[in-house]
């Protein structure tokens, strides 16, 4: 009984550990993606205000 508990503990540390590496890698790409949008809004901006 002992051992069941303490491997049932084991495995759901490494489920919550897996869930938080995949969330900070979704938030990573995420904030990637939106710096690189950002960064093309400013080209953007750019391009108009001189094409104007």
């Amino acid at each position: 009984m002992n051992a069941d508990f303490l491997a049932s503990q084991q495995i759901a540390a490494r489920v919550d550990d897996a869930a938080r590496r995949r969330r900070d890698h979704d938030l990573s790409r995420a904030q990637r993606f939106a710096r690189r949008a950002s960064r093309a809004a400013a080209a953007a901006r750019a391009d108009l205000s001189r094409a104007l």
